[in-house]
């Protein structure tokens, strides 16, 4: 979508589906057996480029507008899942807590990128393994995300630690990685508005 669409798009469905509504907003809607909704946007590729994917969330409990005005998909559906710029959305385990929702690469996609990282920390020149760890750094820190590259770099360092010690130089990897925290519409943010002009300029 055209990043010039968006305002509108955000605009309809805060009126239609209250998706800009705050937590004790959210709270009465559930207690009226009413389902919720919140919308979810990302670039696509480059910021510059001006152009947005978008995701409408809707509770599993209760009716309303969204239930009958949009066609909707059951994400929970593991032989159907949402796919959204090369990665799919899925219940993830926390521990201590219940599970959250959140992206991942799909499965042979994940097996795939593993095989090839290590081929290349096998490898005697390191630049070309560099180079991947520095390309999946620019991923989203969703947590999905964040728990793959995690096994994803700890298997290309045990992959070169025997090169390692035959003096290879070692991999670089960073000290830690960066997470996205959602922010509640309670609050300040920029207006999507502002936002647009900004990024138009």
């Amino acid at each position: 979508m055209p990043l010039e669409r968006a305002e509108a798009l955000v605009t309809k469905f805060a009126e239609r589906y209250g998706v800009l509504e705050s937590a004790s907003e959210a709270r009465q809607r559930r207690r009226h057996k009413l389902a919720r909704a919140r919308l979810h946007m990302g670039f696509v590729g480059r910021v510059e480029d001006g152009h947005l994917w978008w995701l409408l969330l809707v509770s599993r409990e209760g009716e309303g507008p969204v239930t009958t005005l949009e066609k909707l998909y059951a994400a929970q559906d593991k032989h159907h899942r949402i796919h959204i710029m090369g990665l799919e959305l899925v219940r993830y385990p926390r521990p201590g807590s219940v599970e959250r929702w959140t992206w991942r690469l799909p499965t042979d996609a994940y097996r795939l990128l593993l095989k090839h990282a290590v081929a290349l920390a096998r490898h005697q020149d390191p630049r070309q393994a560099q180079a991947l760890i520095n390309h999946e750094m620019r991923r989203p820190g969703y947590r999905g995300i964040r728990t793959q590259r995690k096994e994803l770099f700890r298997a290309m360092a045990r992959a070169r630690a025997p090169l390692v010690k035959r003096g290879a130089a070692p991999l670089v990897f960073p000290e830690s990685q960066f997470w996205l925290r959602m922010l509640s519409a309670d609050m300040e943010s920029i207006p999507l508005g502002v936002l647009v002009r900004r990024l138009r300029r």
